[in-house]
């Protein structure tokens, strides 16, 4: 325990790093994007993740929302507008827009209240990518309620929060788009849902795979938040099952603490850039299917990321994902439940998990790669800026 307090103080200390990193670097902050010297323009904020302008495209693919942002800042273009990008993390933003109103914001964090705030008359676009926080913090409690249950730890904190998602930025809002498959059904504030994108490795076609192997082996595509993403489930599970192997990508070393006395069939592998042959070979080969027992997502973009590859998902209800016919929801989470899915699926035949892997890689490409994100995104941006619809009080909550 002591080593992983020390680990969290560490991780503290290097986002504060972070954090004074973007208040003096230029890729925090970067403004006049299309400015017209000769037209006069209207102004537009966009407070969005804009670590992605340090990224060489596109050999380089940790993120879908590197992509994304890069889409809006395309249809803004389009749309003719002096576009602001300030990421929605940047520790100063009144520094750099605290004088400035616009005619549009969009986004989310402290920069996109800020905004709203000093313009009163812009049209502001809550940009959610996450459920709403009071849900979010819920069902995070919920789960670390069920991990100290399991194992006595009562020291261990909830890690994942959400602070650049609050629910007073609804309040400030005229629209949400909400990456989900259906809306939160809101008071008094217009919806639009989009479903967002995955990573595709540019060398990758569909092929066929030794079924018979490949459904052995479970993928956890994660991050930070080990027990919001239900990996402390999926640890316990397979230890019992020791014919069956679960590799993990992603884990948080600071939640390495999830993994204490794991068997050698749970492998944990680190980072890999989706771009790279090791994805094809360690991950698209290998696995039959990709498993996320999250307790609160918003068509989490790890498992669209391996869906773009054939991987079958194994995904809780609480992900907001359609019912695949393809795939399985899990409707609880408790270490039996889960167990009792692993072990059908994993005596599923060859013929039927092919069948399902290729549905599943074609509704993906479909439905979740960026020219359908870009086309539904510049329908939403149009129908809201070209209707001229802006600051309206009975469009509160």
């Amino acid at each position: 325990m002591l080593i992983y307090n020390q680990l969290r103080r560490l991780k503290t200390l290097l986002v504060n790093i972070k954090r004074f990193y973007w208040s003096i670097s230029p890729k925090g902050f970067v403004p006049n994007i299309n400015f017209d010297y000769v037209e006069k323009q209207k102004k537009v904020l966009l407070s969005y993740s804009s670590c992605s302008f340090s990224y060489d495209y596109p050999s380089v693919l940790y993120h879908s929302n590197s992509r994304e942002i890069t889409q809006f800042i395309k249809i803004l273009i389009e749309l003719d507008f002096c576009v602001d990008v300030i990421d929605c993390d940047y520790p100063f933003p009144n520094k750099v827009i605290g004088r400035k109103t616009y005619d549009v914001v969009i986004g989310f964090g402290e920069p996109y209240k800020l905004a709203c705030l000093n313009s009163p008359n812009a049209i502001k676009i809550f940009y959610l990518t996450e459920n709403l926080p009071s849900y979010v913090a819920e069902k995070s409690k919920e789960r670390y309620m069920y991990y100290k249950k399991r194992t006595k730890n009562r020291r261990i904190g909830i890690r994942r929060d959400a602070t650049l998602f609050k629910e007073e930025y609804l309040y400030l809002s005229d629209f949400v788009i909400e990456l989900r498959a259906s809306p939160l059904n809101l008071d008094n504030i217009t919806e639009y849902c989009i479903s967002p994108t995955g990573l595709i490795n540019s060398n990758y076609v569909w092929m066929d795979k030794d079924f018979k192997k490949a459904k052995r082996n479970f993928l956890w595509f994660g991050s930070s938040g080990a027990i919001h993403k239900g990996l402390d489930i999926l640890v316990d599970i397979f230890k019992r099952l020791p014919d069956l192997n679960l590799y993990i990508y992603g884990l948080d070393k600071s939640e390495s603490f999830v993994l204490k006395a794991k068997s050698d069939n749970i492998h944990v592998c680190g980072i890999i850039n989706v771009n790279s042959p090791l994805y094809l070979t360690e991950i698209v080969e290998r696995c039959a299917f990709v498993i996320l027992p999250s307790c609160s997502e918003a068509q989490s973009t790890s498992v669209i990321t391996n869906m773009l590859h054939g991987l079958i998902p194994i995904v809780s209800r609480e992900c907001q994902f359609p019912k695949f016919p393809f795939g399985f929801q899990l409707d609880n989470y408790t270490v039996e439940y889960v167990a009792e899915v692993v072990n059908v699926v994993a005596e599923l035949s060859v013929e039927e998990l092919r069948d399902r892997s290729y549905k599943t890689y074609i509704y993906a490409r479909e439905h979740y790669v960026i020219k359908a994100y870009a086309s539904k995104l510049k329908s939403i941006l149009e129908n809201i800026i070209l209707n001229g619809v802006g600051h309206n009080e009975n469009n509160r909550k």
